[in-house]
């Protein structure tokens, strides 16, 4: 086919993961999504595939098979999945810079995540159109009506492994940049020109021309296991195919989580958290992880074993078979010992206690326990609220705490009670929010992209609404 020829030519002297075929557990988790037709659990709903489209928007972030398989991807109507824009975002000017962002009409100078990839030190500033196949993931913006969906509310971490299915092709990259309020809609099925090129070709792909067919299948992986980190990928390659071979080991791991897909042995264990209480949790048997039902230990994945009497997956050390170390969860209460409940699954936290409790236990009716976000900036305006004084007091390190995890700023609510610590419930926007807050559930504490997702006077300090 021409696009398949023009790819291979476009990746002569290419590693092999440039031109990547679709393994039959992708493969038939693609056919099986098309024949369902639409999306049954809409996380965000009612997007568009461009400012052109008209009527109501027709592609939705599906959480469908969150629970089993752990991913999240868009899904359009019927058998359509999502496009193909393409995003030149980042650094230009530099390597592989073949002139074809030139035609970009809405290039921005910086991604979203800019902060992180600087902050890696491995010699760039910011991702770079040409060389890291990203994708644009995730929708913001304050136009009033304007939909939004942040992929952090379910776990999926910036700079994290995704997977594309293209043009009969898998292919690697990571979340890296996201979508304003800027054009008519809130639209979604963007990549970077590298992850483009690969997929259809150099000739036929630029800033301005990109893929239209709904067919492309854009796969997001929750947990910080799907994260490469500052060592786990190449970010000062020198080209994409290096970047993209650099987490093709991660990026193999992380599709055996869909439809029980066995571990082929290619790469390392990069970003696994079996066995590790330190590491991400990690689990290479979607449907067979901790709490899942079991009769031996056969039925159960990794080094799990199948509690005697309770019949479920669970790990040996731990107290409450079901609830441990990988378990999915929904609040503190549902993971058991230490753990805490981080982005929908039990995962140990750092915990830091009021001055009024010391208490390291599991959270009860009257025990509350508490998650840290390390800022990266001091204060310059000391806080005013008393919730934030006791805890975050201008630092080097300065701290926001929430503490009843998916009850803080922003959150949906009916009553005050409803409502972490100080928080109210506003009266007409029905969400947790501070009181005297300008943008209600866009103060201090609520995630963020950029500053306009912030209220005044906060702005976007490492993903969330801090002093600046």
């Amino acid at each position: 086919m021409r696009n398949q020829l023009l790819l291979l030519s476009a990746l002569t002297g290419a590693t092999g993961v440039a031109a990547r075929d679709i393994p039959s557990n992708i493969q038939n988790f693609y056919n099986a999504l098309k024949a369902q037709g639409d999306c049954k659990n809409k996380l965000g709903a009612g997007f568009y595939n461009d400012h052109s489209d008209t009527g109501a928007g027709t592609v939705d972030y599906c959480g469908d098979h969150l629970s089993d398989y752990r991913v999240i991807y868009l899904k359009g109507k019927g058998q359509n999945f999502a496009d193909m824009d393409i995003d030149c975002d980042g650094e230009q000017n530099g390597i592989g810079d073949d002139g074809r962002c030139n035609f970009d009409k809405s290039y921005q100078p910086i991604t979203s995540f800019q902060y992180i990839v600087k902050k890696y030190n491995k010699g760039i500033n910011d991702l770079n159109a040409y060389v890291h196949p990203y994708v644009v993931f995730g929708n913001s913006g304050k136009k009033s009506g304007w939909n939004t969906f942040d992929p952090r509310a379910y776990g999926v971490e910036p700079l994290s492994i995704m997977a594309v299915v293209c043009n009969n092709k898998l292919i690697y990259g990571v979340w890296g940049d996201t979508n304003g309020d800027g054009g008519k809609h809130a639209v979604v099925g963007e990549a970077s020109l590298s992850l483009a090129t690969a997929c259809f070709g150099k000739e036929s792909v630029d800033g301005d021309h990109g893929h239209d067919p709904e067919d492309v299948l854009y796969i997001a992986f929750p947990g910080p296991d799907a994260v490469p980190g500052a060592d786990g990928a190449k970010w000062n390659a020198k080209s994409y195919e290096e970047f993209e071979a650099s987490i093709e080991a991660l990026g193999n791991k992380l599709i055996q989580r869909i439809g029980g897909g066995s571990d082929s042995g290619s790469g390392s264990d990069s970003g696994s958290g079996s066995g590790n209480s330190n590491s991400a949790p990690g689990c290479s048997w979607a449907g067979h992880c901790e709490g899942a039902t079991c009769s031996t230990y056969n039925d159960c994945s990794d080094d799990l074993i199948c509690h005697k009497t309770k019949k479920v997956c669970t790990k040996q050390d731990c107290s409450w078979p079901g609830h441990c170390y990988g378990a999915v969860c929904s609040t503190y209460n549902d993971c058991a010992d230490d753990l805490v409940c981080v982005a929908g699954f039990c995962q140990p936290s750092i915990v830091t206690t009021k001055a009024s409790s010391t208490t390291t236990a599991k959270p009860t009716s009257t025990t509350t326990r508490t998650t840290t976000v390390t800022m990266t900036l001091t204060p310059t305006t000391k806080p005013t609220s008393t919730k934030t004084t006791s805890t975050a007091k201008a630092s080097a390190t300065p701290k926001y705490i929430c503490e009843w995890q998916g009850h803080c700023e922003g959150a949906k609510c009916s009553t005050h009670d409803d409502c972490s610590g100080e928080l109210i419930c506003h009266k007409t926007n029905k969400v947790c929010t501070m009181s005297g807050c300008q943008w209600p559930g866009h103060c201090l504490g609520a995630t963020c992209f950029t500053h306009d997702d912030c209220s005044d006077p906060y702005g976007c300090v490492s993903g969330i609404c801090w002093y600046v």
